[in-house]
């Protein structure tokens, strides 16, 4: 294997960071220990720059290339974004409709009701949905069609295998065009 860049992230299946690599998971490095790589990454991942700077963390995360395609977002160097885990709320869900069944199964489907048509079941108690006038409908409660969802968060990533991204920490400095 060639000498890398210094700089350079690879991926390695290993349970370790070869010799001259570290581990991508955010770790505090020492400038002054980490002279070359601190000039090619800055403190872009963090640290404060003048005695520390950070490794990139990519635990848990997915690499994405900085800048902006033809109709896509624009990322910056170093910027993190994204949830593990999201819970929808109601203004995200598709449009859609419930089906409301009335005693026996028979649906409320009809423009003209009256008093002998659709009773329905709220609290297990059976009651009249609609009034004994033909062109009145009793308003239903929410809680008549039965609410759902316990709104509970949601895995929101990509089918993914873990492996160690690693930077080389040491190596040829990259040459500049």
């Amino acid at each position: 294997m060639s000498e890398p860049f210094i700089g350079e992230i690879d991926i390695f299946p290993y349970t370790f960071a070869p010799r001259g690599w570290g581990r991508c998971a955010g770790a505090t490095l020492d400038i002054s220990q980490n002279p070359a790589l601190f000039a090619v990454i800055y403190n872009f991942y963090g640290g404060d720059g003048q005695t520390t700077m950070n490794l990139p963390n990519l635990s848990g995360r997915a690499p994405l290339g900085d800048g902006q395609g033809p109709g896509l977002s624009y990322y910056t160097l170093a910027e993190m974004f994204g949830l593990e885990r999201v819970t929808l709320t109601e203004l995200e869900l598709p449009e859609h409709g419930h089906v409301f069944a009335g005693e026996n199964g028979f649906g409320a489907d009809t423009q003209n009701p009256n008093s002998t048509v659709a009773t329905g079941r709220i609290g297990g108690t059976a009651t009249q949905l609609y009034s004994t006038q033909t062109t009145q409908l009793i308003p239903m409660a929410p809680e008549s069609l039965g609410l759902s969802g316990q709104s509970q968060s949601h895995e929101n990533r990509q089918p993914y295998l873990a492996v160690h991204f690693c930077i080389a920490l040491d190596g040829i400095f990259p040459p500049r065009n």
